[in-house]
This record gives C-alpha cells, structure tokens and sequence, in this order.
C-alpha cells in the first residue's frame, strides 16, 4: 500500500464513527461519562445569568444559534435544564466525538455529527468530516425553528477565536446567535489538548451567562461579516469571563 493510500484510510478511519452505532466498548465509555456527568449536575449550585432571551425564542418557535468554547464541551448537558425545547448539538464523526454525541443524546439533546477545519491547520475542509452535511442538516433545523448549539471555534483552532461558520449559518437560517458562557469552580484542565479541554469535577458552582441576541441581516456584506466574527468572539469572551468570575474559576 502506498503513502497516499495509506493516508487515505486513516483518514476515513478517523471520521467514519456514528454516535447511532457505536461499538460496545464505546457505549460503555459513553454510558460511564453520563452517569459521571449526572452525577456532577446533581451536586452542583447553578447560577444563570439572562436566559430569558433564549427561553423567548425557543417559546415562539423561534430558531437559535447558541454558541460556546470548545474548551466547554463536557458543560454542554447543563444547558438542557435552561431551555425549554431541545437541543441539536453539533459534534464531529470522530471516535472522540461520536462519544460526546452519545452522551448528549442521552441528555434528550439530538446530533448532528459533521465538522469543518480550524484555521491553525493551514488546510482545506477534510470531506470527510462531513461539514457540508452536517451544515446543510443545521439549516433544515433551524428553519422548522429549532435551536443549535455549538462551538464557536474549531479543532484545530485557534482556540477562542469564532470560525466564519456559524456566522454564515446565522445569515442564510435568519436565526440569531446567542453567546454562552460557562464555569465550574471545580474542573480539571487539560493542558495539553489544543483548546485545554475543561473536565468538571464533582460539587463546586456552576454559571451560565447567556449573551443577548445577535441578529445578522441577510443582505450583510462579506466585509461585515468579517467584523462580525471578531465581535461574536469578544462577546463571547465577555460572557465565558463573566461566568469564571461568578464561580471563581482561575485563568491561568
């Protein structure tokens, strides 16, 4: 087998895992981490700052964006206790990703698997990640009036930098995006996965600061667009600041 092949089956390895159809071992992975992160959830104090805006939405039948830090993945089942209709939360086909995707499910959250590429990668979109699908599969979501919610930076990153993506999803779906911040003041980092992953740990404070609503027009120009993605990231980064205050969480 040559390179090219070589390196073509490793690709399709790495992105062929469906959160539907999981080997045993992963379902039990995937059945451990849930009972893990209930556990968490049941003895942790919340404190939620401005969900009415989301909660009005998802009462009108409204479509919503919500977005988050990857760093904050393993946060995301909290956010189901908030909101009064379900979730369709964005993970990709990875083994890693396909796992997260089972856990949500079992929150009453939906999946959609498929994802795009950071810009620290230098490289175009791996079909086979399946970006397109799962772009297309967010739009027909939003458009019945539902609510997504995903990262607003992409594996590789840069971390904490909003991606084009859900910017344009926003413009061509006409739903507003809203910002999530998120703490715990017991966690555990990961320093070095790219995005220091956060892993909650048992008892502790939890905070959720929803930001308000972002309304892109749809005859926007590429040029503020281009804005927009910078202003989404400072927002966002106003809230995820707002939480670590609430909770205490340290920075460095």
């Amino acid at each position: 087998m040559d390179d090219q092949a070589t390196q073509d089956e490793s690709a399709a390895h790495a992105h062929q895992y469906d959160a539907t159809a999981l080997p045993l071992g992963l379902r039990v992975l995937a059945s451990g981490i849930n009972t893990y992160l209930r556990a968490i959830k049941f003895f942790s104090r919340h404190v939620v700052e401005n969900a009415a805006p989301v909660q009005a939405l998802q009462r009108a039948g409204k479509p919503v964006i919500i977005l988050i830090w990857h760093e904050r993945t393993f946060q995301v089942p909290s956010v189901v206790t908030i909101c009064p209709r379900p979730l369709y939360a964005l993970t990709s086909r990875s083994r890693d990703g396909a796992v997260i995707g089972n856990v949500m499910r079992a929150f009453g959250m939906r999946n959609i698997q498929g994802s795009g590429t950071g810009a620290s990668a230098n490289k175009k979109t791996n079909p086979r990640k399946r970006g397109a699908q799962a772009y297309r599969a967010m739009l027909q979501v939003l458009r019945r009036g539902e609510t997504v919610i995903a990262t607003g930076d992409v594996p590789p990153g840069p971390a904490r930098v909003a991606g084009p993506g859900m910017i344009h999803l926003a413009l061509r779906s006409g739903a507003p995006i809203i910002v999530l911040g998120i703490s715990r003041s017991k966690q555990y980092r990961l320093r070095k996965s790219w995005d220091q992953l956060r892993v909650p740990v048992p008892f502790g404070k939890l905070a959720m600061v929803f930001g308000d609503p972002i309304e892109i027009d749809r005859d926007t120009s590429e040029a503020r667009l281009a804005e927009l993605q910078m202003e989404i990231s400072d927002r966002l980064n106003d809230a995820q600041k707002r939480a670590e205050q609430i909770t205490g969480e340290k920075s460095d």
